[in-house]
């Protein structure tokens, strides 16, 4: 029996967070006791996790200092934590847990887990400079780790081609058991306060500039058919403001809600102009919803739509309007049951815990 160890920012709810949560749950028990140790509390009105890894039967820890603290005391916490256990695997997402399980010097294996491209990502999130900087830290870091994967074969492709770097990949999956409850669409919209009349496509995720909810919106807007259809948009980031001001009748913005998945059986689309992913957690869930897909054309996105290109159709700046036109005006029942069958029979939780299961158990 192993005793693994997953090491995460925070339990706020996320997409890696979620990945980590699946592979809790479908983790040979008989060959694995499961902890996962946070650096952070989840405090305020972010949606705190912690239950649903406790319902799980799993051994969680939350360190409370802060992050400047945190260099000092995280290190000695989660050490004697790491003792305290027995702790065999140890496995970290994100930089801080990266940084901080690399610093160690303990015998435990360790696997990193790579959610992004950093020089894609933070400078996008965290502005330019802190943003590079940020990168740079990182890729030094999982340099001098042995054991490190990304979350999608295109990840891999561009860390190689970029910088130089050889990962191997094992590909996230959601848990499609989630979205096998039978929901009366109409009932949901009633219940919802969402239009009755029109179809829906729906964008979910941070309103950043990686996630694109700005050029979203414009090209959303300038649909010639718009009165047919309205893009409700779930999320909230400091772009909401400028979300806002964009917005037009057919636009429905309610920022941050619990019951995403409500909304995804309301649907009819999904739609994401990001601009940078690993392989996101959003898209699958819609596709797990049974929901067409309309992706812009970056590794990721057609990674996905290469598996069934009945899916959906991927998109770039200058042909919206035709691949829009194309998707409303296919086959419904063929979108939607092709973006369904790709999480049932590639992209779904049980395949991505047997590959990091597999892992795990051949670590250096």
């Amino acid at each position: 029996m192993k005793n693994i160890c997953f090491v995460i920012s925070s339990f706020k709810k996320s997409g890696p967070i979620n990945i980590v949560y699946n592979i809790a749950k479908f983790l040979d028990k008989g060959k694995f006791n499961v902890y996962v140790i946070s650096l952070s509390k989840t405090t305020g009105n972010d949606s705190n996790s912690i239950n649903d890894f406790n319902l799980l039967g799993v051994t969680t820890h939350e360190l409370s200092n802060g992050r400047l603290a945190g260099l000092i005391k995280n290190k000695k916490e989660i050490k004697l934590f790491f003792k305290e256990n027995n702790i065999d695997i140890i496995h970290s997402h994100g930089l801080r847990p990266d940084a901080l399980v690399c610093r160690l010097g303990i015998k435990a294996k360790h696997i990193a887990t790579l959610h992004n491209f950093p020089f894609d990502d933070y400078p996008m999130k965290y502005g330019i400079f802190k943003g590079k900087l940020m990168a740079y830290y990182h890729v030094m870091i999982i340099k001098k780790i042995v054991n490190v994967v990304t979350c999608s074969k295109s990840l891999s492709i561009i860390f190689k081609e970029r910088i130089d770097f050889k990962v191997d990949y094992v590909q996230n999956g959601v848990d499609f058991s989630e979205f096998s409850t039978k929901c009366d669409k109409l009932e949901l919209r009633k219940k919802l306060q969402l239009p009755l009349d029109k179809k829906i496509f729906i964008f979910i995720g941070s309103l950043i500039p990686r996630k694109n909810p700005l050029e979203t919106i414009r090209k959303f807007t300038e649909v010639k058919i718009r009165d047919e259809f309205c893009l409700l948009v779930l999320g909230d980031g400091f772009l909401m403001n400028a979300c806002q001001a964009l917005k037009e009748s057919n636009i429905l913005i309610k920022g941050n809600v619990s019951n995403v998945i409500s909304y995804l059986f309301a649907s009819d689309y999904f739609i994401s102009l990001s601009k940078s992913e690993g392989l996101p957690n959003t898209v699958m869930e819609a596709m797990a919803a049974k929901l067409p897909v309309m992706l812009s054309d970056i590794p990721s996105h057609l990674e996905i739509l290469d598996i069934n290109k009945h899916a959906g159709v991927s998109v770039n700046q200058d042909n919206f309007d035709i691949k829009f036109q194309e998707l409303v005006a296919g086959d419904y029942g063929l979108f939607s049951e092709s973006s369904y069958n790709i999480i049932l029979n590639s992209l779904n939780a049980q395949n991505m815990t047997d590959n990091y299961q597999n892992v795990y158990l051949n670590l250096n």
